[in-house]
């Protein structure tokens, strides 16, 4: 008489433990022998085993190759009973085993349980009692997002089950694409996932198989994770075997640990997690192009990075821009293949996804003392007549600080009271740093300026004596006179400085060092407008892990500066972030430093078009240098600058230039006699040409020519020029336009990238001139060029692509295409409008609602007519002011209307 299937089933599992302990070669002599014993069982066996070489190793480990012969998926457990359960039905079957609904029955209150019973296979040789205390301990978990695992045994003394909540929902996938659920909502509902997870790592249990599948959401969207600690449970301690550890491994969500037999630990599953947040919000495995029972696959999770996921991304309705910044960089660094690398707990993980959510930087920050020094050198101005000898003593304060903050990096040890001394050290450093700084820029009387720069170059022939003839000492003295001409605008005498330091630091075996002076040798540069030279060492600087937390963080400051010079939005993001992470691990990151990264990141927040969260960034940072005491320092103007220079990307002239105007007058009283900033010169004079002031506007344009000329500033000499060609355009002088136009050209040709924002703004002016002279087709050539680089580096486009279509359109109206030049006057109403962001008015939506009416007032469509001019009328006058000459020019063509 034939025996059930169900004690088939539990025969052919213990037959399978046993033969997969073997050897290739002990396998075929075992299946031999068991073959003249029982046949039917051998040749069982032998097709379980052909299905797994068949199928691949991949899904070997995953268990999917495991199906049950015909006769026994049979077999039936409905009405039996489990403990205080029966089981009422079946609701999944797979490689591992089964898994059935059943209902409790002892009276004692009424609940639905999930039922799995697990191959006999799988157990491993510790047997019953190990599987009962490891259920036992599963089992304390408790934690509303985690289906817990109720009980844990062996049925009949072979057949081991595990009693876990039941959970009525679908997969965490399934549920965000049915509902089509937005970026920001996917990674709140994420959170639940971590946080199910951070409770679990703190009663020391990994689950080892977290994936979509095991993730599941109900009706009322509550996350619920399932199978937790079910690998543990069924992982043999000290076996060394995969065919244990590896029972719920599912290649596609497994870290490289697991796939090559390392220890697993809570990184493992911060891996795992990064995985499945990639699929949430990109639609696809960071590995998609592998089949999952390849080894390939296996090789790829191994060796290959993932792409970041604002590429990969096809998931509806999320847009991959979405992703950009933030998004891409938390979860690649989950997905970091050394797990070191990842995020140390998932809590950390949490703490990040929140950062971005809250529109904060996604790193701890901690305060500096140093507004200390501001306050007190507030109150003592600035001597002339000592500040030679006091000059001397403090650079070599600073020196002598610098050299004993990096021995103390180089030599401390794991110790407390080490790392403690080494933050002492770059805290004094910093502090008298800050102090000299402020004292030789920001608290100089107008009329001693020239003294000071005086003082400076004369401070030069005592270098020798002050670093004791000592390469490293000569070369920190170097750097630190640099800057202090850097501050005092002059970044060609600043260049010789550096370039002198970065080549006596190359003996050196002091990495950070070498990158902090090739870095500021670098920055130099980019003001010079090499650029590219200064990429270079950027690059190479910011990315090596061997250069300290705060000198990697400032290389790629400067790199993102290079990225926003050149209007590369994703890029200025990009190293931003990049920055603000290795800050955050250096031992005592600078408050005044991480003020300026969060300003910087708002300014390419602007650049991608993101101006809401672009003014929390510049609101946060300014307010750090106010707690700092350092309101009125260098990187405290810069960072309000670039603030107004995004309310002139948002179309807000006015604000934007009210502050430049507040930041002039300061640096005029600063300056005294000599050049005031060329690049604050120029916005200033923008702000001016925008409104309309244009006599004014053109003398700002030259007196930045003149500021840019003698501090050697290539960027602002080209955009000086391009200013008085656009004014000399519009006031009808063609021929002087085009020569500014030329000469800027010349100026910044194999210096300044095509895609810049100052080579679109020339790009524009030769169109306006171009389309005066009727020369249309050259006209169209650059435009088009513009709105094309415009969309690159932002798919929504900026305010040079709004002038474009605006110009476009004009050209298309005076061709007859009137649908064509309605087109493109909507898109640029469309882009203007967003950048616009959360403000009420904005110049440029105004103006290209007046292109728009007067599109419409060929068709001829006057009710549109009138509705656009009214609206560009609103925008106008509140952004640009009632006597602009476009807002005039809306009134006379509504009046006519």
């Amino acid at each position: 008489m034939q025996s059930d299937p169900a004690e088939q089933w539990r025969l052919l599992s213990e037959e399978l433990g046993r033969v997969l302990e073997l050897t290739e070669a002990d396998r075929a002599a075992w299946l031999a022998q068991l073959n003249a014993s029982a046949p039917e069982m051998a040749a069982k066996l032998e097709r379980l085993l052909a299905n797994c070489r068949e199928k691949g190793f991949s899904q070997f480990l995953e268990g999917s190759v495991f199906s049950v012969p015909e006769s026994m998926e049979q077999a039936t457990l409905v009405g039996r009973t489990v403990g205080a359960y029966t089981i009422a039905e079946e609701i999944g079957r797979g490689g591992m085993g089964s898994v059935w609904r059943a209902k409790r029955v002892d009276g004692r209150f009424q609940s639905e349980v999930a039922i799995k019973f697990v191959h006999a296979a799988w157990l491993g040789g510790s047997g019953e009692q190990r599987f009962r205390v490891e259920g036992n301990l599963l089992g304390q978990l408790n934690h509303p997002n985690i289906a817990r695992l109720l009980d844990a045994g062996v049925m009949d003394g072979s057949q081991p089950y595990l009693v876990l909540e039941y959970v009525k929902g679908e997969p965490i996938d399934t549920y965000c694409r049915r509902h089509e659920l937005n970026v920001e909502v996917r990674v709140r509902l994420f959170l639940d996932v971590l946080a199910a997870v951070a409770h679990a790592h703190s009663h020391l249990i990994v689950h080892r198989d977290i994936k979509p599948t095991n993730v599941f959401v109900t009706e009322d969207g509550t996350v619920k994770l399932l199978d937790f600690g079910i690998a543990k449970l069924l992982d043999e301690p000290g076996s060394g075997g995969l065919t244990k550890s590896a029972v719920a491994l599912t290649p596609q969500y497994a870290a490289p640990e697991q796939l090559t037999g390392q220890k697993i630990t809570t990184a493992t599953d911060v891996y795992s997690l990064g995985l499945v947040l990639y699929q949430l919000l990109t639609g696809k495995s960071p590995h998609a192009g592998y089949d999952a029972s390849s080894a390939g696959l296996i090789q790829a999770v191994l060796t290959e990075d993932p792409p970041r996921p604002s590429v990969a991304a096809t998931e509806s309705p999320i847009r991959p821009r979405s992703l950009q910044g933030d998004l891409d960089n938390i979860i690649l660094k989950a997905l970091k293949k050394t797990p070191a690398e990842r995020y140390p707990s998932a809590e950390a993980f949490a703490a990040d996804l929140r950062g971005y959510l809250n529109h904060e930087p996604i790193s701890a920050r901690r305060d500096s003392f140093i507004y200390v020094i501001g306050k007190m050198i507030r109150k003592r101005r600035l001597q002339v007549s000592a500040a030679l000898a006091i000059l001397l003593a403090l650079v070599a304060g600073v020196t002598g600080t610098a050299l004993q903050a990096r021995e103390a990096r180089l030599q401390k040890t794991e110790a407390l009271t080490e790392r403690d001394k080494a933050r002492a050290q770059l805290e004094r450093h910093d502090a008298i740093f800050d102090f000299v700084q402020m004292m030789l820029t920001d608290s100089v009387p107008p009329d001693e300026v020239p003294a000071v720069q005086s003082m400076l170059d004369r401070s030069l022939q005592f270098i020798d004596i002050a670093s004791a003839g000592k390469a490293n000492r000569q070369a920190e003295i170097l750097s630190t006179l640099a800057s202090y001409y850097v501050a005092l605008d002059n970044p060609q005498r600043a260049n010789e400085l550096l370039g002198r330091a970065s080549k006596l630091a190359e003996s050196s075996g002091d990495l950070s060092l070498q990158a902090r002076l090739a870095c500021d040798y670098g920055a130099s540069l980019n003001m010079l407008g090499r650029s590219d030279e200064a990429v270079k060492i950027f690059e190479q600087w910011g990315g090596n892990p061997s250069v300290d937390g705060d000198t990697a963080g400032y290389c790629l400051q400067s790199r993102a500066v290079v990225a926003q010079n050149q209007g590369n939005a994703g890029d200025a993001l990009t190293y931003t972030d990049f920055a603000l992470q290795r800050v955050a691990q250096s031992d005592a990151p600078s408050a005044r430093f991480l003020a300026e990264l969060a300003g910087d990141r708002g300014f390419a927040l602007h650049m991608a078009g993101r101006n809401a969260e672009a003014d929390h960034y510049f609101e946060s940072a300014l307010q750090q240098f106010k707690r700092l005491g350092v309101e009125n320092s260098r990187p405290s103007q810069v960072t309000m600058a670039n603030w107004a220079l995004v309310d002139y990307g948002c179309g807000d002239y006015k604000r934007g230039f009210d502050i430049y105007a507040q930041l002039l007058q300061f640096a005029e009283q600063r300056a005294g006699a000599a050049p005031v900033s060329p690049g604050l010169l120029g916005n200033y004079a923008h702000g001016l040409e925008a409104m309309g002031r244009y006599p004014e506007a053109l003398k700002a344009y030259q007196r930045t020519f003149e500021s840019a000329e003698k501090t050697g500033f290539i960027g602002a000499q080209a955009y000086a020029l391009i200013g008085q060609a656009s004014i000399h355009a519009l006031s009808g002088e063609l021929t002087q336009a085009q020569s500014d136009l030329d000469r800027a050209a010349a100026i910044m040709h194999g210096k300044i990238g095509d895609s810049s924002a100052v080579q679109q703004r020339r790009l524009h002016t030769q169109a306006q001139i171009d389309v005066a002279l009727d020369r249309r087709e050259s006209a169209l050539f650059n435009l088009n060029k513009i709105i094309q680089v415009s969309t690159a580096n932002n798919a929504l486009g900026s305010s040079s692509s709004v002038n474009a279509y605006r110009l476009r359109a004009d050209i298309q109206l005076r061709e007859g295409k009137i649908d064509e030049a309605e087109a493109d006057a909507r898109k640029a109403v469309l882009i203007a409008e967003h950048l616009q962001g959360a403000n009420r008015f904005s110049g440029d939506t105004g103006l290209a609602y007046l292109t728009l009416a007067g599109v419409l007032t060929r068709k001829p469509d006057r009710t549109r007519a009138q509705e656009a001019l009214r609206a560009a009328i609103d925008h106008l006058t509140n952004a640009l002011g009632e006597e602009h000459p476009d807002t005039l020019q809306s009134k006379r063509l509504l009046s006519r209307l």
